[in-house]
């Protein structure tokens, strides 16, 4: 009986860490899910910034303990031909700490416009941008996640840039996003200089 009451209270901790954990990872979906636009940005500067849309869909909403977004980005004017389309997931790996995983699809043009079509897929068949992952960490007040891929581990997508750093923060109601290029001197060659693009969140998804 003695052994039962010392177990008990390790037990109700274990429970309590774990309920913890899982509100923080549907906190983290809550804020990231959604549709933003950075329009307010590119009216101030539009020399350094164009006027982008961007949208965190969620899929593959059975997974437990992991949450899957389909990520889209594109220009205003061309949204239906977006720039950037991803397959994230994130995982908790530790309490106010997460992995955010990159991965690319096959015949990607198909799936614009289209997440819904992202549920005939399966993770395996997904392509996983190694060294790309970022590492996120909670605010200590619970106010925004923010973090950055591992320095020079992610490769670059085009002439002249040897490694990309990706920078995301996300609170309730904004996700900033800055991605940097480097070339093999580290000087940054590609994407904003002048600090992340800021969009605001303009509808819940």
């Amino acid at each position: 009986m003695k052994r039962f009451v010392i177990l008990m209270p390790l037990f109700v901790n274990a429970v309590m860490t774990l309920r913890a954990q899982s509100d923080d990872l549907n906190m983290l979906g809550r804020f990231i899910s959604g549709t933003f636009d950075n329009h307010f940005q590119y009216l101030k500067d539009s020399t350094n910034y164009s006027d982008a849309i961007v949208s965190f869909y969620p899929i593959w909403k059975n997974h437990r303990g992991v949450i899957w977004l389909y990520w889209e980005e594109g220009l205003r004017d061309s949204i239906q031909k977006p720039f950037r389309q991803r397959v994230c997931r994130i995982s908790e790996t530790d309490s106010g700490s997460f992995t955010f995983d990159q991965f690319t699809v096959r015949s990607p043009a198909k799936f614009s416009g289209h997440p819904e079509r992202m549920e005939a897929l399966t993770p395996d068949s997904l392509i996983p941008q190694k060294g790309c992952s970022l590492r996120l960490q909670q605010d200590p007040h619970g106010r925004y996640f923010s973090g950055s891929t591992v320095e020079k581990s992610c490769p670059g997508e085009s002439r002249g840039v040897v490694y990309t750093v990706l920078e995301i923060t996300v609170s309730k109601h904004e996700l900033r996003i800055w991605k940097k290029g480097f070339d093999a001197t580290g000087q940054q060659v590609w994407g904003p200089f002048r600090g992340p693009y800021i969009f605001q969140k303009t509808g819940d998804l």
